[in-house]
């Protein structure tokens, strides 16, 4: 499966203005913004469907 332009991102292959880092997720600003600040919010794991949601982590 191709990599989506998220995960091209999160693996620093597509610039982006990264407003914080940690393990769990990358938040950075929108390119195209709707608003004056406009974050969008990554998890860095994959999520395969949004129709089934991972489990909670402990």
């Amino acid at each position: 499966m191709p990599k989506t332009p998220f995960q091209r991102t999160i693996d620093r292959e597509i610039p982006a203005k990264i407003e914080h880092e940690d393990e769990p997720c990358l938040v950075l600003h929108d390119l195209h913004p709707q608003a004056p600040v406009h974050l969008l919010i990554i998890p860095k794991k994959s999520i395969p469907a949004s129709a089934k949601p991972p489990a909670p982590r402990s």
